[in-house]
């Protein structure tokens, strides 16, 4: 029997019982298509962006929207569960 002299025969042996899988690289194609938008969905998209944007450029130190109590008297109306349910619905009401 006369081997071509196109191929080779590999110089290593492997090592063990089975031979193990060797990947081989594929190219595969993009899976992100493009999709056309139309204006109303461009101006959606460019006016969250803004939004976006003027909230990442506010200040950092804002005026709170919340209020901090501090007893400094010592009022037991504070202690009580009624008294903050009236001061949050009072504080709440639309």
């Amino acid at each position: 029997m006369l081997l071509s002299p196109r191929f080779s025969i590999p110089k290593m042996k492997y090592k063990g019982v089975t031979v193990q899988w060797q990947r081989v690289k594929a190219k595969r194609g993009p899976k992100i298509q493009e999709v056309e938008l139309t204006d109303a969905e461009r101006a959606e998209l460019e006016k969250k962006g803004l939004e976006e944007q003027k909230i990442k450029d506010l200040p950092s130190e804002m005026i709170p929207t919340w209020q901090f109590y501090c007893d400094l008297d010592g009022d037991p109306r504070l202690v009580t569960k009624s008294h903050w349910l009236q001061t949050v619905a009072t504080q709440f009401e639309a």
